[in-house]
């Protein structure tokens, strides 16, 4: 399984996504109404990827806290591919892809492989080069 967020590819990346994505909202959204749906949108995802807090209730049916953002960062077995919501895990609960964070087992940040290169095109079409020459080989 691989994962991503690498923060090298986020870093190198993050500039132009978010170009794509925000400069069609300008068609459609009033700029202040942009500027604090973004504002609090940083605020929220800083305070998703906080250890401090724990427990939140029934708030975590519905709401992505930091306990459930902890598993989807990551590398044990039970956090891999687990907890994509940015907002709302409800999604996760409706599309198996939920897991609860385990307090037995110590959470383990990072990547199950690390990386062996910064070319954001090469990271993206690896595997696809990859999986053609498997194919290619054994049919």
């Amino acid at each position: 399984m691989k994962r991503h967020e690498t923060i090298e590819f986020i870093i190198i990346n993050n500039k132009y996504f978010l170009q794509v994505i925000y400069l069609p909202l300008a068609f459609f959204i009033p700029p202040s109404h942009f500027m604090v749906h973004n504002q609090l949108n940083l605020i929220y995802q800083l305070w998703i990827h906080t250890t401090v807090i724990g427990d939140l209730g029934p708030l975590e049916l519905i709401f992505n806290t930091p306990k459930h953002h902890r598993v989807h960062h990551g590398c044990n077995l039970y956090c891999l591919d687990k907890n994509y919501g940015g907002v709302f895990i409800i999604w996760d609960r409706l599309f198996g892809t939920f897991r609860k964070e385990e307090r037995k087992d110590e959470i383990v940040y990072g990547l199950v492989v690390n990386i062996e290169s910064f070319n954001a095109l090469y990271l993206q079409v690896k595997n696809t080069i990859i999986n053609k020459c498997i194919y290619s080989v054994y049919g």
